[in-house]
């Protein structure tokens, strides 16, 4: 529906999105993840029109767009900032795009009413801009964008400026209006959890790269390489030397595991790795505490810190541990730190 076909962008000889390929599906969420400065928020504006490439090309529908202006491109975008216009009420910054469109009036107000539904938003139709709180001002932006029916709506981090409590809210709302509308979204964040939660697909970036693309369970379970691993997610590194020589594939160089895949002191399971362990540091955290515990092998050289996740959080300091690595739950990585199938 989408498509990117070896599209780049540098900027003063730096290139701040390398020559990728992608596709997005009709009716797709997909989430472009990574930290800051990776080409994420570049490649969203080269799609919505705000940059030009430097080479490549963008289609939409089986029709090129790069040539095309922003508002020529069936393709909004709600901007982290929103955008809004503050000496406009919630009604006139939901219609002016309409407005400018000499759309009728009739057709304005009623689309207006519908955008503003949508998001949960009726009463406020008369409320000045400045004095809206910020989830009230995130919905106007997006139902902004969404009034005027676009092919592919683009979110630029547009709950990072929220609380915890509030940005888990209208992340549901929005996975809601999604699937209602049945619209492309893509969303741009470095937040793993909202990535992991909204998505169909994502994309991982790093460094003008798309370094791989699937489904959040994939991605998570099957990272493609050392920095998908750690970016999606924590990982544990154990010392390859710690297990028998015949558990891990020939070429491997290093070998990591999810905390959640660690447990303590199991019983009737058949393990690939057992060792000892104590505890190092206890952090409370309400439903899960992270425990820290500091990790030898009981035969080999070698000492770890990691942590895992457990219910209990009446650990004490010292207190001593077995810990097991269940069979195929860790993730294996050559010399390259690319992953093992």
């Amino acid at each position: 529906m989408l498509e990117l076909r070896g599209i780049a962008k540098d900027f003063e000889g730096f290139p701040a999105v390398r020559e990728l390929d992608l596709q997005l599906q009709e009716g797709e969420f997909f989430t472009l993840l990574g930290p800051s400065g990776c080409g994420k928020t570049t490649l969203l504006r080269l799609i919505g029109g705000f940059e030009l490439p430097s080479r490549g090309e963008i289609w939409s529908r089986g029709r090129r767009i790069d040539t095309l202006k922003p508002h020529q491109r069936a393709i909004n975008t709600v901007f982290q900032r929103y955008a809004l216009f503050p000496h406009m009420t919630v009604r006139q910054n939901i219609e002016f795009g309409l407005r400018s469109a000499r759309l009728s009036e009739q057709e304005i107000r009623s689309r207006a009413r519908e955008a503003l539904a949508l998001v949960q938003l009726q009463g406020f139709e008369d409320r000045a801009v400045p004095t809206l709180s910020g989830g009230q001002s995130q919905r106007v932006a997006l139902a902004r964008a969404l009034v005027n029916r676009p092919q592919v709506l683009l979110l630029d981090e547009p709950l990072s400026a929220l609380d915890r409590k509030l940005r888990d809210e209208l992340q549901v709302e929005l996975l809601a209006i999604q699937r209602k509308l049945g619209l492309t979204f893509l969303l741009v964040t470095h937040d793993q959890e909202e990535a992991l939660t909204l998505s169909d697909r994502i994309g991982v970036m790093k460094d003008g790269a798309l370094m791989q693309v699937g489904r959040p369970e994939d991605v998570y379970a099957r990272p493609a390489t050392r920095d998908v691993a750690e970016f999606l997610g924590t990982v544990n590194r154990v010392p390859t030397d710690w297990f028998p020589p015949d558990r891990l594939p020939a070429n491997c160089s290093e070998f990591c595991v999810r905390p959640e895949k660690l447990r303590l002191n199991p019983t009737g399971h058949s393990t690939e790795l057992a060792f000892k362990a104590e505890v190092a540091e206890v952090l409370y955290g309400g439903p899960a505490t992270k425990l820290w515990i500091q990790a030898r092998h009981a035969t080999r050289d070698g000492t770890a810190r990691w942590w895992l996740p457990t219910e209990r959080s009446d650990w004490e300091l010292g207190q001593a541990l077995r810990v097991h690595l269940l069979p195929g739950e860790g993730i294996a990585l050559d010399s390259e730190g690319r992953r093992i199938p």
